[in-house]
């Protein structure tokens, strides 16, 4: 056993919260000498929980709806989420507006779920700030507008939702519901692309493409071929499956894409039969 680990498990033995959740995330992923363990990080979250943890209690209503380290049951971890609510932890407010959502067996009711999205972008959530915005955009349960949309969405992308920054620079790249603006698209993207290496969503996702498009076709930065194909090339080697078949067949198939960098796609097909943007010659 190392000595950070002794040392975090003597403090968790001694009442630390702080070190009960530490070692709760240590069994979860299996950290140095501990072997993954649901069980044991149920465990160690259920003793913060119960001792009063805000964090800690919605921790455990995540393993409860999820059934990790425990049987699925959805009343435990509405439960679980209130506590943590109650307690104050801002991201409790999400959990709690997921299930007024109508999707987790619970009877929909938007003004409840609309409610908690709003305390939660209040308490500074980033998802909820997130969610918030889209709805926003929308109308959706919300007064529709656009100023407050584009400031939730900077500020999930300062609390660390990478997504945040790729919508925004989708809206700015394509100018929808905001004044087209190439440069603060790319300046999203470059935010975005900033969590590559720590969330999977960045890595699998469109950020990258986005990203890669913008260097390779000079659009709201100084053109760069060479590093926009080192970007494609390193999300391939991560998995990325947009990349995979950008660098595979030369084309770009994904409309959400095409449109923003404003790729006529009907014109295309109605002249081909196919939608694909032929970029065979940025990556030759």
């Amino acid at each position: 056993m190392t000595d950070v680990l002794q040392d975090t498990l003597i403090k968790a033995e001694g009442g630390d919260t702080a070190a009960m959740k530490m070692m709760s995330k240590w069994y979860y992923l299996g950290w140095e000498t501990l072997r993954p363990s649901p069980e044991k990080s149920l465990e160690w979250a259920m003793r913060a929980a119960e001792a009063g943890d805000a964090e800690a209690q919605r921790l455990v209503g995540i393993k409860t709806e999820y059934a990790e380290g425990t049987q699925k049951d959805m009343i435990g971890a509405f439960v679980w989420y209130k506590k943590a609510y109650d307690g104050g932890d801002a991201d409790a407010c999400f959990n709690l507006a997921q299930f007024f959502e109508g999707r987790k067996g619970v009877e929909a009711h938007l003004p409840t779920a609309m409610a908690y999205y709003e305390e939660g972008a209040r308490r500074g959530s980033a998802r909820c700030q997130y969610h918030l915005a889209l709805r926003c955009l929308t109308g959706r349960g919300v007064q529709r507008d656009t100023v407050r949309a584009i400031d939730l969405l900077e500020h999930a992308g300062q609390g660390g939702m990478p997504g945040a920054w790729e919508y925004m620079g989708m809206l700015y790249l394509e100018g929808r519901d905001v004044p087209r603006d190439p440069s603060m698209a790319f300046d999203c993207f470059t935010r975005a692309i900033a969590f590559f290496d720590f969330d999977d969503m960045v890595s699998i996702g469109n950020t990258p493409v986005y990203y890669a498009l913008c260097l390779m076709t000079g659009t709201g930065c100084e053109k760069n071929v060479e590093e926009g194909r080192r970007a494609l090339r390193t999300a391939a080697v991560a998995g990325n499956p947009s990349a995979e078949q950008i660098l595979d067949t030369k084309k770009v198939s994904d409309p959400s894409v095409q449109v923003c960098f404003g790729f006529d796609a009907n014109a295309q097909f109605n002249k081909t039969g196919n939608i694909d943007w032929d970029i065979s010659a940025l990556l030759a």
